[in-house]
Parts: structure tokens; sequence; C-alpha cells
């Protein structure tokens, strides 16, 4: 599932039809749910519930980088979306997985899980806190940071 935001929804949409389409070879139905954020003044007052309602749909929120353009001149900011988005899903009980090697909003919450790790995931493996440290650490190439995400996916679905 996606919120689709601005900027990198697009691309994660590919990614996801690419592995649904070439790698699994399934039907689109049950793999992927798009719910763009609508984007009118009226629509973005109703974000929070939106976002709950998104939520309640989801086992895992992954969280990448957490920043957008605003003002004019555009300038980058922090997307305090992002932040409520990740409160949001820890207070549904959903697993939560930011991608600290991303920077700007995820790298401030890839500190706060890994500053209180045993309340994120009281049940991590090992294994997992290691990939988790990982993927702190912005100077591994994607390559590598793309392994380590897969392999800390693949851990979480143990605990």
């Amino acid at each position: 599932m996606t919120g689709l935001g601005v900027g990198i929804g697009s691309t994660v949409v590919d990614g996801a039809l690419q592995q649904i389409y070439q790698v699994q070879k399934r039907s689109l139905t049950d793999q992927l749910v798009i719910r763009p954020f609508p984007q009118s003044l009226v629509g973005r007052q109703l974000w929070r519930a939106y976002r709950e309602d998104m939520l309640d749909f989801a086992g895992l929120a992954v969280f990448m980088f957490g920043n957008k353009l605003e003002g004019d001149p555009a300038t980058v900011v922090a997307s305090a979306g992002v932040v409520e988005e990740f409160e949001v899903a820890h207070s549904k009980g959903v697993k939560v997985l930011p991608l600290g090697f991303t920077e700007y909003v995820s790298r401030e919450l890839w500190v706060r899980v890994r500053d209180d790790f045993a309340t994120y995931y009281p049940n991590a493996t090992p294994a997992f806190r290691t990939a988790f440290d990982l993927l702190g650490d912005p100077s591994r190439t994607l390559d590598d940071q793309l392994q380590t995400t897969i392999d800390a996916l693949i851990e979480m679905q143990r605990f």
C-alpha cells in the first residue's frame, strides 16, 4: 500500500508493479493498494483521518526521506506528515521501518527508534538489529542498502 506522496510515490509504484508483474507473475488484486493524498485545501484537512484509515490495513510501514519543497522560492523542509504517519502507524501496532540512510525525517525517525529499540521491536532477532543498524549508515552503497532493507523485512516477518 502506498499513500503516493508527491515526488517519490510514482517510483515506489513502479518498483512494486515490476515485482508483481515480472517477478511474482501475479495479478494486481490485493497486491498493491494506491491511495493518493488529496492536494486540495479541503483534502489536506482530511489527511490525518486518511492516514489513520490507510494504516488500518497495513502490517508494516516503511519510511523514506521525509522532505518536501515549500515556499517561494522553494526550499527543502522536513515533512511533518511523515512524522505524523509514523506516530499513527506505531500507535496502531503497525511495524515501522525508517530507512535512516535516506536522510531528512527518516533519519530522525531512525534515531528515535534506535534510541528506544526495545519499545519498537520487543521481539527483534539479532539479525534484525544488525540490519537495522546498517540502515542508518548513509555512506553505504544503495545496492548494499537495498539488500539490507530486504534482509530487515525478512527478519521482521520472524517477529
